[in-house]
């Protein structure tokens, strides 16, 4: 919304270059079409506001004017973004967004005007350089007026002659084209407030703060509430500048903790874009714009508790899942869009539970088969090299406060045959100094100046690699016992 309505200024506009003449002459300020009177869009003011702000600009002759000017560019641009923006949290809440109409500008209804306020951002840009040398601009985009637009039927103060009412004063916000006149009750709490449109004097907002109306700045009706106080119940519409209807909302209790109700939102073509319950256990149900269901959500009151689903635009289930009380929980799958499954995993409460490996390492080659064979008298701890998974596990001794060549580690790999012989061949390759060993199916030997290692296949889809520092296995041969020690353990588990 932003990007499509707010044109970035070029270099040299609102910044805080050094006081420096330039040494050539000014350039003549680009002619400016005035927009015309009878343009009552948003984007048509945004366009009047910006124009007035550059003329300002192009007035100057000298640097400390432009940069000065130019900041006072910059401070309307940022006006413009904190109102005209997408809102912070809820939609519903910000009467600021439904006033200026910012939807004009996602919709592209007023694109030529669009365009415009752009030009003007770069005409201002292009007076505040002070330089001949600035390209020339493009024509100004040349916008038709819109028709005015006829007030509603309210009372006759609404009009530019008119002064507030008894009891309410006037209140000025905002700057510029934006600045909006409020006459306001002085009891807010429990009074009438009332605002209007000072760029055309078209209502902006009237209402007592719980039943209300509020008007785009081309008088079409933004959005209205109504609250039934015998009932407890509220009933809040928007509309999109057209026309069409944006969202609905209906509650009965507290607004921020209703005992319940039901809020839909649409799609500017008419399309249900969301549905959902505001208290209780339900469902929530989003869809794309062209109709076609996106996602399924279950809630426990506002806490996502229950079984998730999401489609592709194509139709195809592109995400199962489950919640348990807001945080994701058992088995979640990821599909491609032909429909074939690509990812699982599985959540405990939030968290990744850490798998079970087929074989645990630990049951293989346990601290006293590793004392029994060095004769270590000093501490060892444990810990993991790698994560395990289903299909790998690893234990690792280590002595503390001593070098790797004191470490005793083992690996298993416990796949498919074909994936097991895979793994050997890496390690073949991968080993220093590896060679044919005997040993199960298949075995190799390895060496480097600390460390012994051992590596031996079975064919039902096992691979087992043992490594050991020369301070705990004096000789290869002492390896290949440990070797032999953990390969007689492996039918019981395997």
């Amino acid at each position: 919304m932003r990007s499509a309505l707010i044109v970035a200024l070029v270099a040299g506009c609102g910044g805080t270059a050094p006081a420096v003449m330039s040494n050539h002459a000014p350039p003549p300020a680009p002619p400016r079409p005035v927009p015309s009177t009878d343009g009552t869009g948003y984007a048509a003011e945004l366009a009047r506001a910006y124009g007035a702000v550059a003329d300002t600009v192009c007035a100057c002759k000298d640097r400390g004017c432009a940069d000065s000017r130019s900041a006072a560019l910059a401070r309307l641009r940022e006006d413009v973004d904190r109102a005209a923006g997408p809102p912070a949290d809820d939609a519903w809440n910000d009467s600021d967004l439904v006033r200026l109409g910012a939807a004009d500008s996602s919709r592209g209804l007023d694109a030529c005007w669009t365009a415009r306020a752009g030009w003007e951002l770069a005409r201002a840009a292009h007076c505040a350089a002070l330089s001949s040398d600035a390209p020339a601009l493009p024509a100004a985009p040349s916008c038709p007026p819109r028709p005015p637009a006829a007030p509603p039927e309210l009372a006759a103060w609404w009009t530019a002659q008119a002064p507030c009412p008894a009891g309410t004063r006037l209140e000025r916000t905002g700057r510029d084209s934006f600045e909006i006149e409020h006459c306001v009750s002085a009891d807010i709490e429990r009074g009438r407030v009332t605002r209007w449109w000072a760029a055309n004097h078209m209502p902006a907002y009237d209402g007592d703060g719980s039943s209300w109306t509020s008007w785009y700045i081309d008088g079409k009706v933004a959005a209205t509430q109504h609250v039934d106080p015998a009932t407890r119940t509220t009933r809040r519409v928007r509309y999109y500048p057209d026309g069409v209807l944006a969202d609905e909302l209906t509650l009965v209790g507290d607004e921020h903790h209703p005992d319940s109700g039901s809020r839909t939102e649409y799609w500017p073509n008419g399309h249900k874009r969301a549905e959902r319950q505001l208290a209780g256990r339900h469902v929530q149900t989003y869809w794309y714009e062209d109709g076609t269901k996106a996602a399924e959500l279950a809630y426990d009151g506002e806490v996502q508790d229950g079984p998730f689903t999401r489609w592709s635009r194509l139709g195809k289930v592109a995400e199962t899942g489950a919640y348990s009380q807001g945080a994701p929980d058992g088995e979640w799958e990821r599909y491609d869009d032909a429909g074939t499954l690509t990812s699982s995993e599985r959540w405990d409460h939030g968290q990744h539970p850490k798998p079970t490996p087929k074989i645990a390492a630990a049951s293989l080659l346990d601290e006293a088969t590793v004392r029994a064979l060095a004769g270590f008298k000093g501490e060892l701890t444990t810990d993991n090299m790698l994560d395990p998974s289903e299909s790998y596990d690893d234990i690792h001794y280590r002595a503390s406060d001593k070098p790797e060549t004191f470490d005793v580690a083992l690996r298993v790999w416990a796949e498919d045959p074909a994936a097991a012989q895979g793994e050997l061949d890496e390690l073949r390759k991968d080993l220093a100094n590896a060679r044919p060993a005997s040993l199960g199916d298949a075995a190799i030997t390895a060496e480097d100046p600390e460390i012994y290692g051992v590596a031996f296949y079975d064919k039902r889809g096992v691979v087992v690699l043992i490594t050991c520092g020369k301070q705990q296995c004096r000789t290869a041969g002492d390896a290949m016992k440990l070797a032999r020690k953990v390969k007689a353990k492996l039918p019981a588990l395997w």
